[in-house]
């Protein structure tokens, strides 16, 4: 089960530096708003679901939004969005 849950965050990460490295301008808010929603919400599954653990979560968490690329007030705002859930709200994400 660890292979992969490790599996899953390589995935993860190896996604969003793809995605980053990829785009030659600044994205709009609304992407990145959408984009790290979907992100965060898939971390807080896949915790919930026990195939990562809170370390993990928050690390990947960490690296994504301090990497420099993307809208950081949409990142934080995304983060609100998806602990306001009813079914995340137990989520260990942490708030920036």
């Amino acid at each position: 089960m660890k292979v992969k849950a490790f599996a899953i965050a390589g995935a993860l990460s190896v996604l969003s530096i793809a995605v980053c490295q990829s785009a030659k301008a600044q994205a709009p808010y609304e992407f990145w708003y959408a984009y790290s929603g979907g992100a965060f919400a898939t971390l807080c599954d896949l915790h919930m679901n026990d195939e990562i653990s809170t370390n993990t979560l928050q690390l990947v968490q960490k690296n994504f939004m301090g990497n420099g690329a993307g809208h950081p007030a949409a990142k934080k705002e995304a983060v609100n969005a998806v602990l306001a859930q009813e079914v995340f709200k137990d989520c260990p994400l942490r708030r920036y």
